[in-house]
């Protein structure tokens, strides 16, 4: 929201709860005493910047929503892909990768599969994170690329080692264990 808005809007939200037009020769508009205003954000997100103390202060409630894994799941059909969400989450929360990981982006991850195969998935997937963080989230989903497709019902191609030691490829393989 422009500064210039936000600094409008201060009056609304504190106990004066009523907006000074400057442009309309300083006309005062009272809000109604059952307006209830509700804003949300998704911090940490690039494009984003933290709400200053002012702005914070305007608003008598605030609250914090961490993922719902119950209801993610009913959404996201990989196990697999679950994981690997919950683990990139411990690393942003860590600070160790900088881009967030949506609910979005799985579903997105996932239909990619579905309609344009695992690999198009994952290197999609790979494009939303910032260059400096796409070798580490690679390792973590090439590492559970396999069973990712299982679940999506994908065949996938992956190495296996046969008991002479040679590498040969076997495609639709379900269920693998990485």
């Amino acid at each position: 929201m422009p500064e210039r808005v936000k600094t409008v809007l201060f009056s609304l939200l504190d106990k004066r709860r009523e907006i000074q037009l400057m442009d309309k020769d300083g006309e005062v508009i009272k809000a109604h005493p059952n307006l209830l205003i509700i804003a949300d954000m998704n911090p940490g997100y690039r494009g984003t910047k933290p709400l200053n103390e002012a702005e914070k202060d305007r608003y008598a409630h605030k609250l914090d929503f961490n993922y719902d894994k119950n209801i993610e799941a009913k959404i996201i059909k990989s196990k697999a892909l679950l994981e690997l969400a919950t683990n990139l989450r411990a690393a942003f929360d860590k600070e160790e990768i900088v881009t967030p990981i949506s609910t979005r982006s799985l579903v997105a991850f996932m239909e990619n599969a579905t309609e344009l195969g695992i690999d198009y998935a994952v290197y999609s997937f790979l494009n939303g994170f910032h260059e400096s963080e796409r070798n580490a989230v690679r390792l973590a989903v090439e590492t559970r690329k396999a069973n990712i497709a299982a679940d999506l019902g994908q065949d996938v191609e992956v190495l296996k080692q046969q008991p002479d030691e040679k590498v040969v490829f076997t495609s639709s393989l379900h269920k693998a264990s990485i």
